[in-house]
């Protein structure tokens, strides 16, 4: 049996990040040491080496706060977005072979990982 090609999640995220910001996930890391730090703990905790439960705790707390902050950094406009949904989706399809149906199926889970934020115009409004 033929083995599917992938398309990490990192390439997807960098498409946007190269795109609208002129940077990658690379360079986001190099801009904030502290991100990266956590992130390496975090894949000693997924690789069951590390820390008691209550500094597990606290590491994916600070990933939680360090994803928060990395996406208000870098948003994207809503036909921004839209953009880099229709892309990801043909991407997908084209690199692993899937059909449509499929990947959008599955899409909630990869869009939930990997997609940016979009800029709230609410907020930017001065009234």
């Amino acid at each position: 049996m033929r083995k599917k090609k992938q398309l990490s999640e990192e390439d997807l995220i960098n498409w946007w990040l190269e795109k609208y910001h002129n940077t990658n996930l690379e360079r986001v890391m190099e801009e904030h040491p502290d991100w990266k730090e956590i992130d390496e703990k975090v894949k000693a905790i997924n690789e069951y080496r590390g820390w008691s439960k209550e500094e597990n705790d606290a590491i994916l707390h600070q990933q939680y706060l360090n994803s928060r902050e990395f996406y208000s950094l870098y948003p994207v406009t809503e036909e921004q977005h839209d953009e880099w949904c229709e892309w990801a989706k043909e991407e997908i399809r084209k690199v692993t072979g899937h059909k449509k149906s499929y990947i959008d199926t599955h899409w909630w889970s990869i869009y939930l990982n990997t997609s940016p934020q979009v800029i709230d115009k609410s907020k930017n409004t001065n009234n």
